[in-house]
């Protein structure tokens, strides 16, 4: 019901991602509702030391380490601050 809710609420924005990356707005909204529940969990883990972590502690290196530089990017234009935190 909350994922209808967002569908109609967010379909701009959806669109606009289906368009530039192919993807399409049901299977965004099920990754956010999944991994935040719609921004109600918004996490408590420094962002950069996970990703920096797992990029070299893990199984699974190749799916963080692309991750690192963007975030960085980020920081560095204000975008988000360096303390942000994530799930």
């Amino acid at each position: 019901k909350q994922g209808a809710v967002i569908l109609k609420q967010y379909a701009d924005v959806f669109a606009r991602a289906d368009r530039e990356f192919g993807v399409q707005a049901p299977v965004i909204a099920a990754f956010w509702a999944l991994e935040t529940d719609f921004g109600a969990v918004q996490g408590d883990f420094h962002t950069l030391n996970a990703l920096v972590t797992l990029s070299h502690d893990c199984r699974r290196p190749q799916l963080f380490r692309p991750q690192i530089v963007p975030l960085l990017t980020l920081i560095d234009r204000g975008v988000v601050p360096a303390d942000v935190t994530g799930t």
